[in-house]
């Protein structure tokens, strides 16, 4: 993969990346520029305009890819959890079972005061 990013990059007239930390730099911002490209297609056809962007699983734990997102899309990025879709079932099958909260509004705050998630702000 490493050879068709280089490859891709010269087509397009960029620099060759030298070793490892570059190509993963360009991976990520690729990834968030894609982000910031979805959220400008979704805005337009919704008609909404989007105020955060939540980031869960294993993405929420790259610091870097959070902030380069933050800085792409111009939106607070909101990180965490980790686990969610486990996190999302647990809480749906005990809510049903009258063994956790039952509103998706009260799943969602109970969450949020077991996993704290990180915000990343917009920089410059």
């Amino acid at each position: 993969m490493p050879g068709k990013i280089r490859s891709n990059l010269l087509r397009r007239g960029f620099d060759k990346p030298s070793n490892g930390v570059q190509i993963v730099r360009v991976i990520l911002d690729s990834l968030a520029d894609a982000y910031a490209e979805a959220v400008r297609g979704f805005e337009a056809v919704t008609g909404t305009k989007i105020q955060k962007l939540n980031v869960v699983g294993g993405g929420s734990q790259n610091q870097l890819l959070c902030q380069l997102t933050a800085n792409s899309t111009g939106l607070p990025v909101v990180a965490g959890p980790v686990e969610a879709t486990a996190l999302g079932n647990l809480m749906t099958q005990a809510g049903a079972h009258s063994a956790g909260p039952a509103t998706l509004t009260e799943q969602r705050s109970f969450i949020r005061k077991i996993f704290k998630p990180t915000i990343y702000l917009p920089a410059e």
